[in-house]
């Protein structure tokens, strides 16, 4: 059953050397970087609430899964046989389950993209409800943020809560990004040339 609910982020186990760097530490250096920035303006933008950046992120990742089911069902009927064939080395590789023997398989560039328009599709829906959930759970953090009777305290745990939510966000927008360029990538280009 874990293993059912769990395929749609299989993508996150695609193991190849160039994906690693682009996927999992770019988003981390791009968070970091922009977070510091957030944290030395002078004004900085709300978080939550009407023309907040949680609304502006609703309002944008709203639209993805659509277009990312669609693109996974094309994907998935291109009538082309040269996208089921082996990708050349060093090929992806994914862990894949065949009763109850798991193994890494080199994939092909049809396996590969719609792993990867599954994944963006999940991300997507859930990043949106995840900054649903922190829009409405934000004047309750405010409330209990408030009853620290300290200022300074106080003060730190809302700095500190707000630094760790813009984080989040730019993390989860630059992976939501970052793979989208991939998927792209394939879809214009890499798609039509896959013994290169």
């Amino acid at each position: 059953m874990l293993y059912l609910i769990s395929r749609p982020f299989a993508f996150i186990g695609v193991k190849h050397p160039t994906l690693r760097p682009f996927l999992r530490f770019a988003p981390l250096v791009l968070a970091a970087v922009f977070t510091f920035v957030y944290w030395i303006l002078p004004v900085r933008p709300s978080l939550t609430g009407d023309g907040s950046l949680s609304h502006h992120m609703i309002t944008v990742f709203a639209i993805l899964p659509g277009f990312f089911i669609a693109a996974l069902a094309a994907v998935s009927t291109f009538n082309r046989p040269e996208i089921d064939e082996v990708m050349p080395d060093p090929a992806p590789e994914l862990k894949l389950r065949t009763g109850e023997h798991e193994s890494f398989v080199p994939m092909t560039a049809r396996m590969f993209t719609t792993h990867l328009f599954s994944y963006l599709t999940s991300i997507s829906f859930f990043s949106v409800l995840f900054f649903v959930f922190a829009d409405l759970l934000s004047p309750s953090v405010s409330h209990w943020a408030g009853l620290v009777s300290d200022l300074f305290w106080r003060d730190l745990l809302v700095e500190a809560l707000a630094l760790i939510y813009f984080f989040c966000v730019i993390w989860l927008a630059a992976k939501i990004v970052l793979t989208t360029l991939i998927g792209l990538y394939f879809l214009a280009e890499r798609i039509h040339r896959p013994s290169a």
